[in-house]
């Protein structure tokens, strides 16, 4: 067990650096227009501003440059001083917040750590003591396709809930319908009960769905439930559902950002 912890340990920093390309990755999926229009307030109005916003930011750079520029910093064009770099300890500045997002993480980072140390004491303790049930993937090309498989359904969860929360550009209230969707998610996903305990023509109908593609099927994977063609299948399902919200929240984002505007300082 003691093993096993070092090595989780060990990978947390290859894990820190894949969700941060993962998560850097799924904001390319947005323009550079897209996501320069979050930098103004009233974007109809001042949409001319955005070039100079894409020039300011380098939004229109190469991903591995923009990266690069995320992790280190950038020289400002004007000053030339460097501005950013999670590696220096700049973390930018939350306009929401009016200050630095290094202060916000001061301020909030004791009652953080106190809280996780509450949460994580149990979780540890019920790891050691269920230890023999804990089983690894089958071989390792099983916990490659979770892997993968487990990639597609952050982004397939990721650009559903994008999609829902976008729906604030026309009601005000959006919390019923992320409310239904995530009833869908816990009971057609595999959250609340295994799905193959349900009728055959029932399971054939949620499996070009996406929510079993959201928990159910990578689980399967790993256990090694699931191999040869009806993996292959699922991932390609899998992958097709993943499009298909991407195109999704990019058509709910240009139809809302054209009806948003701002008042105010």
């Amino acid at each position: 067990m003691t093993t096993f912890i070092i090595r989780r340990l060990l990978l947390v920093p290859v894990l820190l650096f894949g969700v941060t390309v993962v998560i850097f990755g799924m904001m390319m999926l947005l323009s550079p227009t897209e996501r320069s229009a979050l930098y103004i307030r009233d974007f109809p109005k001042n949409e001319a501003a955005l070039p100079g916003i894409i020039k300011q930011y380098g939004l229109d750079d190469p991903f591995y440059l923009q990266y690069w520029h995320w992790m280190v910093g950038r020289a400002d064009p004007v000053s030339g001083e460097r501005k950013g770099g999670i590696l220096f300890g700049d973390f930018g500045f939350s306009r929401t917040a009016s200050e630095p997002v290094v202060t916000l993480i001061k301020d909030r980072f004791p009652n953080t750590l106190d809280l996780t140390i509450w949460a994580v004491a149990p979780v540890i303790l019920f790891i050691l003591f269920q230890r023999q049930y804990f089983v690894l993937p089958p071989n390792p090309t099983a916990f490659a396709c979770f892997l993968l498989s487990l990639i597609l359904a952050g982004l397939l969860q990721f650009f559903i809930s994008y999609a829902m929360a976008l729906l604030a550009f026309w009601v005000l209230e959006v919390s019923t319908y992320i409310f239904i969707v995530f009833a869908f998610e816990y009971l057609a996903g595999g959250h609340l009960f295994p799905l193959d305990i349900l009728p055959p023509a029932l399971q054939k109908v949620l499996a070009f769905t996406p929510f079993p593609y959201e928990f159910f099927f990578p689980v399967n994977i790993y256990l090694g439930r699931v191999s040869g063609a009806a993996l292959l299948q699922g991932l390609l399902v899998q992958a097709a559902w993943v499009i298909a919200a991407y195109l999704a929240a990019r058509l709910v984002w240009a139809r809302g950002i054209r009806r948003y505007s701002a008042v105010g300082g």
